[in-house]
């Protein structure tokens, strides 16, 4: 806890995912600062959502305020645990730090952590930059491409992303909104016609991400059109419609809000596993955005404008971020290049210290048998030279005995 308050009034906290060596930050190095509240308003940190309440319940609040210096662990329910003498579960799942060493407190060798550091670090790192590289170009794509227009204008439209509260700004975590961090203060346009194609009137809907919610937009958006366009929230998801003998299009977009919350985009999802095709571009070729409003609300449905845009794409150096890891700037296709490279590159090496330390293991087992296992061969060699001596020991023995009766015969 980094502020002294209640839940929902004035505390927050900071997240460490290496045991408070370093904190999460922004795209600009800040550290991220969270809101300590209740379920109704619970934050969304990578893919954990986070909220305060007592153990019996919780969706409420705790009896006392939460004060600096407060620390919560989360700890995973599926992991490695070694159970004490007492009985009590140890965690000793590996664990890295943000430099590269390891927690001395888990396990950092052997078989079992070589297995888990595989599933965990590498194969789970690879998965975050996939998922880092997919949530980048959807949100580029669509950023562009929505502030294009179709042959056909929208007599309505829903979202494709939502909200867990549609009351927290849609910058915050605590809106739960995907890409709200991505949001900046801007403006959004709306072009509204009749029937004949002819604009009736035009709004531009400004926004600040800091401190406009969801409801706060749709507010905007109905003061804007007087009824004849009409904005609600359905499942946290903003759905506009045109009333009858109306139709709206979307024209340019400096806030990214057409974007964040999935209205006329070309892609859904949010990570590899995820991300497709809108079915609205799919299902109606006369709404895919190849054209674009100009001045006047004038329709281009032959600009290319839009187009261009996402060529200039393949070239364009755009932002991935991984949590805990410093923010990379490269263009889509550089950083796909730099994920297979390392991929490629952590493979050749697995595959040489997996030779080098076979090689190596059988070395030192020659050389410890060498000094202390049992050589048939030598063995049986040595047991003939034995016997031999033994052979002449005994004929000498059976030589000087025989002297020695001659001697004691001659004597008598």
């Amino acid at each position: 806890m980094v502020s002294n308050g209640g839940v929902g009034s004035g505390a927050a906290f900071e997240v460490s995912l290496d045991g408070g060596k370093t904190w999460l930050t922004d795209d600009d190095g800040k550290v991220l600062t969270y809101s300590a509240n209740a379920e109704d308003g619970k934050v969304t940190v990578g893919d954990l959502e986070i909220w305060f309440g007592t153990t019996s319940n919780a969706g409420s609040s705790p009896t006392s305020d939460l004060e600096v210096g407060d620390t919560f662990t989360l700890v995973p329910k599926k992991a490695l645990y070694w159970y004490t003498s007492a009985g009590t579960p140890e965690l000793i799942s590996p664990q890295q730090y943000a430099d590269g060493t390891d927690n001395a407190r888990r396990l950092t060798g052997g078989t079992l952590c070589g297995e888990l550091e595989l599933a965990d670090t590498y194969v789970g790192g690879y998965r975050d930059s996939l998922d880092s590289l997919t949530q980048s170009m959807i949100w580029e794509i669509n950023r562009i491409y929505s502030q294009g227009t179709g042959s056909e204008a929208n007599a309505s439209c829903t979202g494709t992303y939502s909200v867990t509260d549609t009351t927290a700004a849609l910058g915050d975590s605590a809106s739960g909104l995907v890409f709200g961090s991505r949001l900046t203060s801007g403006a959004s346009m709306f072009y509204l016609y009749d029937d004949s194609g002819t604009m009736v009137s035009s709004a531009s809907i400004t926004l600040d991400p800091t401190t406009d919610s969801l409801e706060d937009v749709v507010g905007k958006i109905n003061s804007a059109f007087g009824g004849k366009l009409t904005a609600s929230i359905v499942n946290g998801q903003i759905s506009l419609n045109a009333s009858s003998g109306y139709e709206f299009r979307f024209g340019d977009d400096t806030s990214g809000l057409f974007a964040a919350l999935g209205v006329n985009t070309l892609l859904t999802g949010s990570s590899a596993s995820d991300v497709a095709i809108n079915s609205t571009a799919t299902s109606d070729i006369g709404m895919v955005c190849i054209g674009h409003v100009g001045t006047n609300g004038l329709v281009a449905s032959g600009d290319t404008t839009t187009a261009s845009a996402l060529a200039a794409l393949e070239t364009t150096t755009v932002s991935f971020t991984i949590n805990g890891k410093t923010v990379a700037n490269q263009t889509l296709s550089d950083y796909y290049d730099t994920l297979t490279g390392t991929v490629g590159s952590d493979t050749s090496s697995a595959k040489y210290q997996y030779t080098y330390q076979g090689t190596l293991a059988s070395s030192l087992q020659s050389d410890k048998l060498s000094v202390s296992a049992v050589s048939l061969d030598e063995e049986l060699t040595n047991l003939i030279m034995y016997q031999h001596a033994y052979q002449a020991a005994a004929k000498l023995i059976s030589t000087a005995d025989s002297m020695f009766q001659t001697v004691l015969a001659m004597k008598s």
